[in-house]
């Protein structure tokens, strides 16, 4: 039941995430329509379950490749906190918290390779929209 209750939580905030980031433009715009997030993020979960049934030593790979995304999110949420909490003792705080997360991070080996691409594409999209805004291009793809 606690296994059904976070993943719930997960993918609720991933469709939502993945909602918002189409509508700013982050993500494709088909992305902000409709249900079409939560679409992918289901396809993305009968993708794993695919995954999970085509032999038994498969179930450790998966675990692996969403830990290492979970540990991603929150590398991604410490850095920024370091850099935008207002006080100094917070962002010690989530300084030492980042050190801890870096340290199971490494832990993770290669499993980081797919959050990390993840993240250069969203990169390389937000980068071209803002050139797009500077530059007054219409569309920014």
């Amino acid at each position: 039941m606690l296994t059904l209750g976070v993943l719930t939580s997960y993918a609720t905030g991933a469709a939502e995430l993945g909602r918002a980031l189409g509508e700013a433009g982050s993500l494709p715009a088909w992305f902000g329509q409709g249900r079409h997030a939560l679409a992918a993020v289901t396809a993305l979960g009968v993708g794993g379950l695919g995954v999970l049934a085509l032999g038994p030593d498969t179930t450790e790979v998966l675990v692996r490749l969403v830990t290492a995304a979970i540990v991603a999110v929150y590398l991604s949420g410490l850095a920024a906190a370091v850099r935008i909490l207002p006080g100094r003792r917070q962002r010690v705080v989530a300084a030492v918290g980042l050190a801890a997360v870096v340290g199971l991070a490494v832990t993770c080996g290669w499993y980081l390779a797919w959050p990390a691409l993840l993240a250069a594409v969203a990169a390389f999209r937000h980068a071209r929209r803002r050139r797009a805004v500077r530059y007054g291009i219409a569309s920014a793809g």
